[in-house]
């Protein structure tokens, strides 16, 4: 039976007619569920799902967030998806699947494709649930399964043994005819290379840096037949099958069912502990499967799984799946050759400069760099890389304003990962309270706009007159400043601009409707300006041009770039007690002062607008 054909003969058979449960579905949950769910559907459950874990994780009434989240577009593990609603008792499960059994899946995206076959098993599980069946397998048949387990040594320090050697694993693999997006030599040579890195790298207690190695033998094979059923393991003997060919040790196939003795759903690997032989899926992320693949031969190494959630040996996996410890590392040293498997001598396995990474994989091996940075992507580590630290732009002595940071590029000296950019008032960066800094940080791309905090901080140093002076330093791993710039460059501070009236018009004259307003305090006015590089302005009234006398009314402490202000009620009523009289058009002058970090004031030239009585009194 075709794939097409098994979804449509489900759809059939299951009589329960389509739902609107998924429209309908309530909010079951707070946003901090609805978030919880969907991280635990990001996971890797390499052993795959049954009902007791999708009941010890999620709430049958989850079931509406697991629809939820098939109908997005964007959302990557639509298998995991497929797999725990097979197993939630409720409605929306029921019309989430029939929904997504008819949609296309992405042809690029492997897991939705494995998604799409999940769906007939998912239904007649369901069915087989409703019927009173069991949909599982004796727990005798868990014996069928090669539970051999090898003794392995336990090693007593995170870095290589310097007498040991590395060990270099050569894999075949073959892909079912059937698989829809099969693998290929180039993107599996991109996953053993970070399977490497992952198991050659220290990245915390009790993770060891192990020299072991994997690599491509040969390129893709092929097995099966067409509509064989063998690309979709749903039995034992179907499971039988595919691990007893030895066209490779590793056989991709589309989905997998069934493992240890156990119906499941969505299994993304099954391999006999101590076993030479592995099958498994494909995966949309190669960090994924690099992650699945190391599980993989593990298992084929006698390794059981892991409870440190780090552990590339964890029963939840994923990219982030990174430890490996000595009695693991001792394991793969003594995976099982044969079946597709050739094990050759890679070279002393030593760490010369101690930074938790094995020479053979270390991208600078004569400097400590355990983070293994290469910004370039040239092979080289960035603390290998020849060159010096230098800045860029801007040229030396350009201005600046206070309120519009100026971009900052630097090109990178050797081996520098974090940086601090560093703002002094005098060019030799030693007098102690002189100094503003970014602290130690990533910049990408060797370029910084600092925060309008940051820039005014540093500019204050110059005090308007002076300049001010900038550099950018590298630390080296263990604190060290490793590099810096020796010929730091100048900004000069410039001189603020005055802000200039733009509403009302500064030559207006009454009774112009640009510029009278009703003594009604509804029609109090709202005056503009320009911004001029300042950052507080205050708005100053007066009776005469000259703002001589006494000033009746200041409004002050306006925000950063404010220019402009509707006038309150408060302010136009104290305006008229001032200036209005009645049967007369009252003249205001106006005008804006700014000042800025430094205290440097600057004002704008006067304007005026009018007050009147526009609305005539009307007799009842």
């Amino acid at each position: 039976m075709t794939l097409r054909n098994a979804v449509v003969f489900v759809l059939v058979c299951f009589s329960a007619p389509l739902s609107t449960a998924l429209a309908a579905a309530p909010d079951l949950g707070s946003e901090l569920r609805d978030n919880t769910v969907r991280a635990l559907m990001l996971n890797s459950y390499i052993d795959g799902v049954d009902s007791e874990l999708a009941h010890q994780l999620l709430r049958d009434e989850d079931a509406p967030r697991l629809a939820a989240l098939l109908s997005e577009t964007d959302f990557s593990r639509k298998d995991n998806l497929v797999a725990f609603l097979s197993y939630l008792d409720h409605p929306a499960a029921v019309d989430a699947l029939r929904r997504f059994a008819l949609e296309t899946p992405d042809p690029n995206n492997v897991d939705a494709a494995r998604a799409r076959v999940l769906v007939p098993q998912a239904l007649a599980q369901r069915a087989a649930r409703q019927r009173g069946e069991s949909a599982g397998v004796d727990a005798d048949s868990t014996a069928t399964i090669d539970s051999a387990r090898r003794t392995v040594a336990t090693a007593s320090s995170l870095l290589p043994d310097p007498s040991s050697e590395a060990l270099l694993a050569s894999l075949t693999y073959a892909n079912h005819v059937d698989v829809t997006k099969p693998m290929d030599d180039q993107r599996l040579d991109r996953n053993l290379e970070v399977a490497t890195a992952i198991v050659g790298r220290s990245n915390f207690r009790k993770d060891v840096s192990c020299c072991f190695l994997l690599q491509r033998s040969g390129s893709a094979q092929s097995f099966g037949v067409a509509d064989d059923k063998f690309d979709d393991i749903d039995t034992q003997e179907e499971l039988d099958a595919v691990l007893a060919d030895s066209i490779a040790r590793v056989k991709v196939v589309q989905a997998i069912n069934f493992c240890n003795g156990r119906k499941r759903s969505n299994v993304l690997g099954c391999s006999p502990k101590g076993g030479t032989s592995i099958v498994l899926v494909r995966m949309t992320q190669p960090s994924d499967e690099a992650v699945l693949w190391l599980h993989e031969l593990g298992r084929n190494a006698g390794l059981d799984t892991s409870q440190d959630s780090r552990n590339v040996m964890a029963k939840v996996a994923n990219a982030t799946n990174r430890g490996l410890n000595a009695a693991q590392c001792a394991a793969f040293h003594a995976l099982p050759e044969g079946n597709g498997v050739t094990l050759s001598n890679a070279g002393v396995c030593e760490d010369g400069d101690g930074d938790g990474v094995h020479t053979l994989i270390d991208n600078c091996p004569t400097v400590a760099n355990p983070g293994q940075g290469d910004l370039d992507l040239d092979g080289t580590g960035d603390f290998c890389e020849d060159g010096s630290l230098a800045p860029v732009s801007p040229e030396s002595g350009v201005s600046a304003y206070l309120d519009e940071p100026q971009e900052l590029s630097w090109t990178r000296g050797a081996g520098q990962i974090q940086m601090e950019l560093q703002f002094a008032a005098t060019g030799e960066f030693k007098r102690s309270g002189t100094i503003v800094s970014s602290g130690f940080r990533f910049f990408p791309n060797d370029v910084s706009t600092p925060t309008i905090a940051l820039w005014q901080q540093a500019l204050k140093l110059g005090k308007g007159e002076t300049p001010i002076y900038w550099r950018v330093r590298g630390k080296a791993p263990d604190g060290s400043i490793a590099a810096q710039t020796q010929e730091p460059r100048a900004i000069l501070v410039n001189e603020p601009i005055p802000p200039t009236v733009t509403d009302p018009p500064a030559e207006c004259v009454a009774p112009s409707a640009d510029c009278t307003f009703d003594i009604d305090k509804k029609d109090s006015p709202t005056l503009k300006w320009t911004k001029n590089h300042n950052q507080r302005y205050r708005v100053l009234f007066a009776n005469n041009p000259e703002f001589t006398g006494k000033t009746v009314l200041a409004v002050r402490n306006y925000g950063l770039f404010f220019t402009a202000w509707k006038m309150d009620g408060g302010t136009w009523l104290e305006l008229r007690k001032k200036f209005w009289q009645t049967d007369q058009t009252a003249e205001i002058w106006f005008r804006i002062e700014a000042r800025d970090a430094l205290g440097r004031e600057t004002i704008s030239p006067p304007a005026r607008l009018f007050m009147a009585d526009l609305l005539e009194p009307t007799t009842p």
